[in-house]
């Protein structure tokens, strides 16, 4: 599952997703650019136990996150890497989810103003009113309310 951009050697920790042990849910990371983009994996670092069981010299923490919402929000903090492109309301509600859990500020405020993309609008309007609107998005929630009629709420994947 680890991407390209996560199975760099100069990684300095690795984060193993997921509930199940499975080396296909490793990703190799930079703890100062997890430490500078979320306080929550900054304190992770510092008070987390490593196992270092067959990784070698690298240290392992396990979290219980799925793997894809880990790769998501992974692509959402580092420079240089694109982000992910989302069109699908309920991955970018589980990765909103994520980035509000590890408190990552650029990605909850790029997230947020996904979420009243046209693209989504279009899709499922009412959608991402019940989203914006359970997550207090006054703004986003006018947006989306503009979008909708009685076709488009009855024909809702919501």
């Amino acid at each position: 599952m680890s991407s390209v951009p996560f199975t760099t050697e100069d990684g300095d920790v690795i984060l193993r997703a997921g509930q199940e042990p499975d080396l296909k849910h490793n990703f190799r990371v930079h703890r100062l650019v997890l430490s500078l983009a979320s306080p929550v994996f900054k304190d992770l670092f510092q008070t987390t136990q490593p196992d270092n069981g067959q990784e070698g010299p690298i240290p392992t923490i396990h979290i219980t996150d799925p793997p894809k919402s880990v790769d998501l929000l992974l692509r959402s903090i580092y420079p240089r890497v694109a982000p992910p492109t989302i069109t699908d309301l309920s991955v970018l509600l589980g990765l909103l989810t994520i980035g509000d859990k590890y408190a990552v500020p650029t990605a909850c405020l790029s997230l947020k103003e996904r979420l009243a993309a046209a693209e989504l609008l279009e899709k499922d309007p009412f959608g991402v009113f019940i989203v914006v609107r359970c997550l207090g998005l006054v703004d986003e929630a006018k947006a989306a309310a503009r979008g909708l009629t009685l076709a488009k709420v009855m024909n809702s994947p919501s």
